[in-house]
């Protein structure tokens, strides 16, 4: 998850963001966290926020507001990252991976190609003050495997800037690309990664490339080396069936479409690793609003290969972010990250038609 202090104006590398992630800031790639404190609002935005009206609910007696503030699940995450996670928490988390692989496979005549083609900036605004962009290219496209097959993919690109206060004390950037697989099951399978990120005088390029069925990591690189008395490694077992973060975001995706074509609210789980950390997110469909967008919610679990700090966060309340999504494309027009330090909102500024046109 991408987290904001203002406090330090830390940014721990995701999608992120964590995309970020979305679904925007979820996606910002590497691990960045954006800790969010106080209000912000856009004055350019001009709808209500308190004011949601659903043109269909999901569940007549369930259906949660925006504001809506994380609970605090803080059992057993002090331990959470000793050796990989509790044994309760591994339990759990193997039957999330588990769940992942052995889904029932569609009928190939069932399957709808669900890529997009679209390029487009999202501005991050705290306090009132202009304090990130995320730009995001989203092309659909074919690749050739190792075996010289030729399949459908998705490429995902996005580039982060931070700005004004922000962009004066730490000099936040990164650029993160991922190639998924659409596969002949309908599903988004991790195949190549990468994100190199710098804040102040830091530096950090992570890469990961993927089995033919995105399965497992068969390479990766992590530079600078991580300091491993504060940072354990994520044990390989982990990282199995674990998707990077913008893999992540079209996985999640094409379960939201499932729900809303199929009705009825409904909750799911996708493990996440990031060449980091290893974490669950829990998202959460509830209906669509009187605007004819999709509101969804997800917040970050840790499993393993956090620091102590990061720990410590989470124990004073996980980070809520409440996204509404156009119809049109399932992707985020606007949102909101709240945590314990206060509310942040995203907001789909600009459509491009290239990539150069939105930086």
């Amino acid at each position: 998850m991408c987290n904001l202090s203002i406090k330090n104006m830390k940014f721990r590398h995701l999608a992120l963001a964590n995309i970020i992630p979305i679904l925007f800031l979820t996606s910002c790639g590497g691990g960045a966290d954006y800790r969010i404190a106080d209000k912000s609002t856009d004055p350019n935005y001009i709808e209500k926020q308190e004011d949601i009206e659903y043109t269909d609910r999901f569940s007549d007696d369930e259906i949660k507001q925006e504001e809506h503030i994380p609970s605090e699940d803080n059992d057993s995450l002090e331990n959470n990252i000793d050796s990989g996670g509790t044994q309760e928490n591994i339990a759990s988390d193997e039957q999330v991976r588990s769940n992942i692989a052995t889904e029932d496979k569609p009928k190939k005549t069932d399957i709808k190609d669900t890529r997009v083609n679209t390029v487009r900036r999202y501005s991050a605004y705290w306090a009132g003050l202009h304090v990130g962009d995320m730009i995001t290219s989203v092309e659909s496209k074919g690749v050739y495997l190792s075996d010289k097959k030729e399949v459908k993919a998705q490429k995902f690109t996005t580039i982060i800037k931070s700005h004004n206060l922000a962009k004066l004390i730490n000099g936040y950037k990164s650029e993160t690309k991922a190639v998924m697989v659409f596969n002949e099951e309908g599903k988004y399978i991790p195949n190549t990664y990468s994100t190199s990120y710098k804040m102040r005088k830091k530096h950090r390029d992570i890469t990961m490339k993927y089995s033919k069925d995105g399965s497992e990591i068969i390479n990766e690189t992590n530079i600078p080396p991580e300091k491993r008395w504060k940072r354990e490694e994520v044990p390989t077992n982990l990282k199995l069936n674990s998707p990077d973060p913008l893999t992540l975001v079209f996985q999640a995706r094409q379960k939201i479409i499932e729900v809303v074509e199929k009705g009825g609210k409904n909750t799911f789980t996708l493990p996440l690793y990031d060449g980091r950390r290893r974490s669950n997110y829990f998202f959460t469909v509830y209906g669509i609003t009187k605007n004819n967008l999709i509101h969804i919610t997800f917040e970050e679990k840790p499993v393993s290969g956090y620091t102590n700090n990061e720990i410590r966060d989470f124990k004073k309340g996980a980070t809520l972010v409440t996204a509404y999504l156009s119809k049109d494309d399932y992707l985020p027009v606007w949102g909101t990250a709240h945590s314990f330090l206060g509310k942040a909102k995203i907001i789909l500024k600009k459509y491009c038609k290239t990539l150069n046109e939105c930086l």
